[in-house]
């Protein structure tokens, strides 16, 4: 039952841009993780659109899974440690709405499929699109998922649909919808991956990466390689500074 309608927002630059971004926040280009392969904040997304279809039928709550993450920037999180924001890490995203907004492309096809702002608003209310910590959401869910499958690959493609398959959207203790288990072991089993995931976000390994990229990006703003611009949109990184971005990465791998 795949969601036929967001094929044609794929092809929009805002959606384009984040297919060249990292899910892993820089952890991507390190060896000190043994990620098994490139995920961006595009699949992130695009994930994220199909759990949504599943858990809800709703265009517009799928759409906004989609478009969820459009204000980020490259590299992700590790931004928000330019900022000095290493702590929240909430600094360097930009508005989701003024960048659907300010994109003929997708305002045109939101306007064919009879989708407004407001209903993206409201849809973004979804306890099931987005929720608090540490409720699940399909943002999260599939951040646990995709870290457990790929980023620290402890989990196969058999744990992901042991896990999934077992969920459903239920109403939790507050009285609102939220996506939970219906088994108790599934539930514990997945708790066991969100705990090793909260462990490796918190780790010093994990940390060291975010700032020894933040330490080199403040070089190459301070020597006038690369503006705060630069870094926000990655497709002018990778189109306008390749000869930059190589000894770049060259630095990170070492």
């Amino acid at each position: 039952d795949y969601p036929e309608f967001i094929e044609k927002y794929l092809n929009t630059n805002p959606l384009k841009r984040i297919g060249g971004i990292g899910q892993f926040c820089g952890c991507d280009y390190s060896k000190i993780f043994n990620v098994k392969y490139f995920y961006s904040r595009l699949d992130h997304s695009i994930a994220c659109s199909l759990m949504a279809w599943h858990f809800t039928k709703d265009k517009a709550k799928t759409l906004m899974a989609l478009f969820h993450d459009l204000g980020t920037p490259c590299f992700s999180h590790t931004i928000d440690y330019l900022f000095g924001d290493s702590r929240n890490q909430e600094s360097s995203e930009k508005d989701v709405f003024d960048i659907i907004s300010s994109s003929n492309e997708i305002m045109d096809l939101l306007n064919k499929d009879n989708i407004t702002i407001d209903d993206l608003k409201e849809a973004f209310k979804c306890s099931v699109i987005e929720n608090e910590r540490p409720k699940i959401c399909t943002d999260r869910l599939d951040g646990v998922l995709h870290t457990a499958l790929i980023w620290l690959g402890f989990w196969e493609n058999k744990d992901v649909r042991y896990v999934y398959k077992d969920l459903d959207v239920l109403i939790n203790e507050e009285g609102k919808e939220e996506i939970g288990f219906k088994n108790i072991d599934n539930a514990n089993y997945f708790f066991e991956a969100a705990y090793k995931y909260s462990m490796a976000c918190q780790s010093g390994e994990d940390k060291y990466i975010m700032q020894f990229i933040c330490d080199a990006l403040k070089v190459l703003v301070e020597n006038g390689n690369i503006s705060i611009k630069t870094i926000e949109n990655v497709y002018i990184y990778h189109l306008q500074l390749k000869h930059v971005s190589f000894g770049f990465i060259c630095i990170i791998w070492v």
